[in-house]
């Protein structure tokens, strides 16, 4: 509803649960009906997206995140992380809709206890525990960076809302759960 609304376009698609073989659902977009090859599903206009641009473009945060992005003191993940956090605390945000829909914890295999990690299918797959421990180092980097570049007394906007250590990785784990390819046409 929100981006239909917003000059968006959903045809032929909707949530669904589906089942998991950890037992717990997960919630995703799927098709409601046969869709052709090359039809158009979802079409998001760029105001809608939360994104690097926007985050930029925002004029409480913007400078902020332009000037520690350009000088590489963060990277665009970090920034992204800081503008999704930035957002879900402000009552008043224009994402507010899609914000309040988006699930309060994702399962992602790096926020697994390490006894949970033990006896998951994967407990024999070193390659899979080696990405899910340089996940897991990335969030722990990208925290650390955006404290020290971002949420500082000199940005009072961010300085106000420093988020915990539980908030940043879930606003990582979002980011991370939501990442999807993006086509602009050319003449954008």
């Amino acid at each position: 509803a929100f981006v239909a609304k917003h000059g968006g376009r959903v045809g032929g698609v909707g949530f669904k649960q589906f089942a998991s073989s950890d037992g717990v659902g997960r919630r995703g977009l799927a098709a409601a009906k046969p869709l052709l090859e090359g039809a158009v599903a979802v079409a998001v206009p760029p105001h809608l997206c939360i994104s690097i641009d926007g985050a930029v473009r925002d004029p409480r945060i913007g400078k902020a995140v332009l000037e520690a992005t350009c000088s590489e003191a963060v990277d665009e993940f970090t920034a992204l992380t800081v503008f999704l956090l930035y957002e879900a605390r402000n009552a008043s945000s224009f994402f507010r809709p899609f914000l309040c829909a988006l699930p309060r914890h994702v399962p992602l295999p790096v926020l697994q206890s390490r006894e949970g990690l033990k006896h998951s299918p994967f407990a024999n797959d070193s390659r899979f525990l080696r990405s899910v421990a340089s996940m897991g180092s990335v969030m722990a980097s990208t925290f650390d960076k955006a404290y020290k570049s971002l949420y500082v007394e000199g940005n009072p906007a961010l300085y106000a809302v420093r988020p915990t250590a539980p908030e940043w990785l879930w606003a990582c784990s979002i980011v991370l759960s939501r990442s999807w390819g993006l086509s602009v046409p050319e003449e954008s």
